[in-house]
């Protein structure tokens, strides 16, 4: 009796009925077609992993984040984002 570990792996005898029976059923054609869209697949799948990272990194260097800030200077989109009317009447 062997353990649930053992039952996860495969002998080559069985990958070769294994490929033996993908090949039956797609053709020697499709499989690259089918190999190619499962690589761009993990391909596209790390990119946007890596974006998603790179997004949730912190805006300045104290850690917080600074809403609206596209410049790359935090402390002048926080000065310039002040709640107070401008005053534009020329005094």
């Amino acid at each position: 009796m062997g353990t649930l570990l053992e039952g996860l792996f495969f002998s080559p005898t069985e990958w070769l009925l294994i490929f033996g029976v993908v090949l039956l059923m797609f053709g020697g054609k499709k499989i690259p077609e089918v190999m190619k869209g499962l690589g761009s697949g993990i391909k596209n799948f790390k990119q946007a992993m890596r974006d998603d990272e790179e997004e949730s990194k912190p805006a300045n260097s104290t850690g917080t984040l600074i809403p609206g800030n596209t410049s790359g200077n935090p402390k002048q989109e926080a000065a310039s984002d002040s709640s107070e009317p401008k005053n534009t009447a020329g005094n």
